[in-house]
């Protein structure tokens, strides 16, 4: 009878193992981003900041139902609602943002910035899957133009992610968490976009 419970107990401790956010999660301002954290693109390739060889990544935390996500994404410009889901009122797509205030060009088409929706909640508040990854993407794809990547993550973050959404991180091209946008942080406005010039 020991040894059973000591073989539950021994299953119980790995998979809270397992399901244990990767170490330094959620990213931090200032710090590097978490090199630990491992995606997935909507085609089930594997990601992380190495994959983008040297680029600036400006990463958009999104959960699916979040207005503000789908109005940031674009959905005001849309005729349709991603899921029946009422963007933001007044808010413009973060594309537009970018060519008002970065003044470093179009965002669609740069070739040292990558802009990467990470989806962190799906439409049930769950981990998101591939099946949601292409969803997102093939509603908003032609919002956000080639340099747009929707990745979900590997492992479970939904319980230390919720203060990043909605909200954007700027990356450096050496992994460096230069701003964080959302929950009462820097201004996407007065913060982030001058950062982005100053990186280029």
């Amino acid at each position: 009878m020991k040894n059973i419970f000591s073989v539950l107990f021994t299953l119980l401790i790995l998979n809270l193992a397992s399901a244990a956010p990767p170490q330094n999660w959620p990213p931090m301002q200032g710090n590097t981003f978490p090199k630990s954290a491992m995606f997935l693109d909507h085609k089930g390739k594997e990601k992380s900041l190495r994959s983008l060889n040297g680029k600036v990544a400006i990463i958009h935390f999104i959960g699916m139902t979040c207005p503000a996500c789908n109005a940031f994404s674009g959905g005001n410009d849309l005729k349709k609602k991603f899921n029946n889901i009422t963007p933001q009122k007044n808010l413009e797509a973060f594309s537009k943002s970018f060519e008002k205030y970065a003044k470093v060009g179009t965002l669609k088409d740069h070739r040292k910035i990558k802009y990467i929706h990470l989806l962190l909640f799906n439409l049930h508040m769950k981990t998101p899957t591939q099946e949601d990854a292409n969803l997102w993407r093939d509603f908003y794809k032609k919002n956000n133009g080639r340099n747009f990547e929707v990745w979900i993550p590997k492992e479970d973050l939904t319980s230390v992610s919720n203060p990043l959404v909605p909200g954007f991180a700027l990356v450096d091209k050496n992994g460096k968490v230069v701003s964080i946008v959302g929950n009462g942080k820097e201004s996407l406005w007065t913060d982030m976009f001058p950062k982005i010039k100053n990186l280029m």
